[in-house]
């Protein structure tokens, strides 16, 4: 069940729960007047005691918003005493983040988005999509439930029956509460009747039967006490609860899968909501529900409903739960018979259900793919209507419940086990010989098995599965064509005991060759957690594998009488490098991005000085008029990105290099820009980086760029815009301008974080504009809170030293504020090349800044007119230069660092630990062998180089120790 977080994340603006593939686009499914937030962690104050956000506070933030009202979800109270005994501690979420905030259902919500973005305090702002539910109509004559006997639950009835303490929440469009084969089973809440009064403090009044979320109207979703529900638009949730728990053994229709599980009703479907296929109603607010159960005591979240976008908001809730109460979240994969990604049944920690057919075999509609945990019936299930009565219908909305019923069977026998633990037994027991029956397109890919309830209560196996899998590249970097490779994970033994222990990875590509593809893992007691730090995966990226290329790796497990299976991806070859070899690290991105490779903040480093990360976003930007700019950072549209720039030539590095320590460099063109915005120029870029002082502070960075247009380029400027947060606590920061170094930098006044960080025009003619980011700020021509149009970018590296400081206004403690470097005019007549350079700084203080200025001034008057390297030659470092066969790991390490040895050469490998400055620490002398040795790092953290020489080789690697 768990599933392995990838290592990168894709998408500019995440959605929640929309409706399915060809819906997530039509405003009919999105909740007007409803907007889901995340605040900055520096703006937490403003919940402070988690006890929610008046709307005043948000119309302080957006004061043209409108909010009338907010649901905080860190508001909850757990009042049942099951939940908070479950309550751990474990997901490192901060709830006081999250709000679902309600504004005017007029306003597009686009529009309210872009004014929350423009706040500076919201990390994510997200439309609310309403979720549509996973239902096709069949024959209601139907009059079987062949389901029970081919998941064998008639037999496991006969070792666990009536688990009538276990809850499962059904959270969908509503039930009828009164149904002959429901009512029994209808979970109330004794602690508060309804008498009027909230008697369990838990602010919902009179929630005894559950709670509507929805309402009576899919406008204003006021919810209220009854999650009952009779109508025919609002079937679906009826429908989903008999299959999970009718009640069983009574003499009245049928028998659901969990026999008498309680069940929480919560109602997400408004009264007069037909806007979903076949007139029937889309779901609302469900995260509030998925909060609302686990705080309310449910064991199992049953979640017969998805959406094919991805939602960081949604994904860090419904691991909340998982962690926070030890929940088990059971999801429907979907009926597009579709392998693309499906949430929330693709979130880590949620059990995810494909369905089979009367004959065992897939259901045609439903969707599969490496993310799907398990299999049920899905096709022609027999289940409650409303009107009291039974039909027969189709989707994983209904193997769903199916799986969720079980689940409660295998809590009540294992009443201790958290709710991964119990998914974990229902995956590793299901039956695998419906997995052999697939054919090659489905085989893995509908999860273990399909569902055995018997297997689930007697069978007593491990469940090994890999969590927190991540790759390094022989340098601690990332992983490229080429090179050798690690990876590295977290093995974790949800059930038994497992002896002697081992997993095997084989690649799924042909692009990667496996080194070492073995790791013992030896016994694991149930619930072990298992590193492979010291005993790391080995693979070769073999040349020619493309860019960004997210590899399918299969982990085989076995143990005593145990083989188990998972598949993860990772991350090849991507377009970046992290620069990391002085006292500042960051990253250079084959896009044009520097920081960054992404928009997430997932690839790459950002600007690091002395362990603080002060970047959120940089990147090129360049132009000859407002019209004909193109650049790759922030827009006209709040929250999006220009990407207007094309690899050319694949990023490489050489360590040591052609210039400096370590030369990283590659080519981009502008050919993803618009045809009417295009410059038609193609950009050699680089970057050099020294370990000495007094260079030691700075990455220098260069391009080359070449008009391969018909047309001479006038008038042209290249710049970088960088938005720096050094202040992280209330983002209070500074910018200025020093004329006599040419460079521009950003710092906070904040005595108790003297940092800086600062861009250098080393060549050509410099310009200069300070942003505040704020536009509404008095007296600022323009900011970025509402987008960076072509307009405002264009003024901002043509104006000279057009605005020196931003920050400045008010009470003179600082504003969030970014800032655009620039050099020109030029003139690139077609086919002429022009070099520009700058340097990136980080610093203690602005002094410190201007001195390592100085210091680079003269250091590129020694070197700009020296030989360069050939971005589309293959880089020296990595091939010619590096020692063979090296691997250094962990880089960050802790007490031991391990140096994997060279296997081949006659001559004696040397290695060498310095400090930061060069002072030697340590020194070594091994023969060359396939041999792990194992160096002691000083105790004081901080940054220290490794040099290993054997023969005309050398590597020079930067280490990071934490302890």
């Amino acid at each position: 069940m768990q599933k392995h977080l990838f290592l990168i994340i894709c998408g500019l603006l995440v959605f929640m729960l929309s409706p399915d593939a060809h819906a997530d686009s039509d405003p009919t499914y999105i909740n007007k007047g409803q907007v889901l937030v995340k605040l900055k962690p520096a703006f937490a104050y403003m919940n402070s005691d988690g006890a929610g956000m008046r709307t005043n506070a948000w119309e302080s933030l957006a004061p043209a918003l409108s909010v009338h009202k907010v649901h905080s979800f860190s508001t909850g109270k757990v009042k049942n005493a099951a939940a908070a005994k479950r309550a751990t501690g474990k997901s490192n979420i901060d709830l006081r983040l999250y709000h679902q905030i309600s504004i005017d259902p007029e306003m597009p919500v686009e529009e309210a988005i872009a004014m929350l973005y423009k706040s500076g305090a919201v990390e994510i702002a997200e439309p609310v999509y309403a979720a549509e539910s996973y239902l096709t109509p069949n024959d209601p004559r139907l009059t079987n439930q062949y389901y029970l006997p081919l998941v064998n639950a008639l037999d496991a009835w006969d070792l666990v029956s009536n688990p009538t303490n276990i809850i499962i929440a059904i959270l969908d469009s509503g039930v009828e509460l009164q149904h002959p084969d429901l009512a029994a089973n209808i979970y109330t809440n004794e602690a508060d009747p309804i008498d009027g009064v909230d008697n369990d403090e838990d602010g919902y009044v009179d929630n005894y039967y559950g709670w509507d979320f929805a309402g009576n109207d899919y406008i204003s979703l006021t919810g209220d006490n009854d999650p009952g529900t009779d109508l025919e638009n609002l079937s679906h949730g009826t429908m989903v609860a008999g299959a999970a728990s009718a009640v069983t053994n009574n003499g009245e229709g049928i028998a659901g899968v969990g026999f008498n599980a309680r069940l929480m009703i919560l109602k997400h479907s408004a009264d007069n909501d037909t806007r979903g296929d076949g007139g029937n109603a889309l779901l609302n607010n469900i995260l509030q529900g998925v909060l609302y159960a686990a705080e309310h005591g449910a064991d199992i979240i049953n979640s017969s409903y998805g959406s094919t976008y991805y939602s960081q908001i949604s994904h860090d809730i419904y691991r909340y739960v998982a962690l926070e109460y030890d929940v088990l979240v059971v999801a429907a994969a979907g009926n597009e018979s579709s392998v693309e990604p499906h949430y929330p049944s693709d979130y880590d920690y949620v059990l995810s259900v494909a369905a089979t057919t009367q004959t065992d075999a897939r259901a045609s509609f439903s969707n599969y793919g490496y993310k799907v945990d398990i299999s049920a019936p899905g096709q022609s299930i027999l289940t409650t209507a409303v009107g009291g009565g039974y039909t027969s219908t189709n989707g994983t909305s209904f193997a769903s419940p199916i799986v969720a019923g079980a689940a409660a069977l295998v809590k009540t026998l294992y009443p201790d086990f958290n709710g991964a633990q119990v998914g974990e037994v229902l995956r590793t027991t299901a039956d695998p010989a419906f997995n052999n029956s697939l054919s090659a397109t489905y085989k893995d890919k509908m999860g273990r098995g399909r569902l055995d309830m018997y297997r689930a209560l007697t069978v007593q196996s491990p469940s090994i599965r890999m969590d927190n899998s991540y790759i390094q590249g022989p340098n601690g970097d990332v992983a490229k064509a080429g090179q050798e490779a690690l990876i590295y994970g977290d093995f974790i033994n949800f059930l038994w005991p497992a002896s002697g222990a081992s997993v095997t990875l084989t690649p799924l590509s042909g692009h990667i060759t496996m080194l070492q593809a073995t790791v013992e893992l030896g016994d694991m007691q149930m619930m072990d957690r298992k590193s492979n730090e010291t005993t790391p995966f080995r693979i070769r990226v073999n040349a020619g594998a493309p860019s960004n290329a997210e590899i399918v790796f299969r982990l085989d497990f076995t143990a005593n009488g145990y083989t188990d299976y998972q598949y993860i991806k990772i991350l090849i070859n991507p377009s970046y490098f992290n620069i990391n070899e002085n006292l500042v690290a960051t990253t250079l991105a084959g896009n044009g991005r520097l920081g960054y490779q992404d928009t997430n903040q997932a690839q790459g480093l950002g600007f690091v000085y002395n362990d603080v990360n002060m970047l959120f976003e940089m990147g090129v930007m360049m132009g000859i008029s407002q019209s004909r700019l193109v650049s790759t950072v922030r827009n006209a549209t709040p929250g999006e990105t220009d990407n207007d720039f094309r690899v050319v030539n694949e990023i490489l590095r050489d360590n040591p290099g052609m210039v400096s320590d370590a030369d990283v460099y590659g080519t981009f063109d502008d050919s993803r820009a618009s045809p009417l915005s295009r410059l038609n120029v193609e950009v050699d870029y680089r970057s050099f980086v020294w370990r000495e002082t007094p260079f030691e502070k700075m990455v220098m960075v260069e391009y080359d760029v070449t008009n391969i247009g018909n047309s001479d380029l006038e008038d042209f400027y290249l710049g970088l815009y960088a938005d720096w947060d050094i202040n992280q606590d209330n983002f209070q920061d500074k910018a200025g301008w020093d004329a006599a170094t040419q460079t521009g930098y950003i710092y906070t006044p904040d005595p108790a974080e003297r940092w800086v960080g600062a861009i250098q025009v080393l060549t050509g003619t410099p310009n200069y504009w300070a942003i505040d980011n704020d536009e509404d700020i008095e007296d600022n021509p323009f900011g970025v809170y509402d987008g960076y149009t072509d307009d405002e970018k264009f003024r901002s590296m043509s104006n000279g030293v057009g605005r020196e400081e931003a920050g400045i206004t008010g009470e003179g403690t600082g504003n969030d504020v970014s800032h655009t470097v620039s050099s020109g005019p030029y003139s690139i007549p077609a086919g002429g090349t022009v070099r520009i350079a700058f340097a990136l700084h980080g610093g203690s203080s602005i002094e410190d800044i201007l001195s390592s200025a100085e210091a680079t001034t003269a250091l590129y008057a020694t070197i700009k007119d020296g030989e360069r390297p050939d971005p589309a030659l293959p880089p020296t470092g990595i091939i010619q230069n590096d020692v063979p066969g090296l691997s250094i790991y962990p880089n960050p390490a802790q007490d031991i660092l391990n140096i994997s040895l060279p296997q081949t050469g006659k001559e004696p490998v040397l290695v060498r630990l310095m400090d930061i400055t060069g002072r030697h620490l340590e020194s070594r002398k091994y023969v060359a062998g396939n041999t792990i040795v194992q160096l002691d790092m000083p105790r004081k953290d901080g940054i220290y180089i490794l040099e290993v020489t054997q023969g005309e080789k050398r590597t020079i690697r930067r280490v990071v120790v934490q302890h």
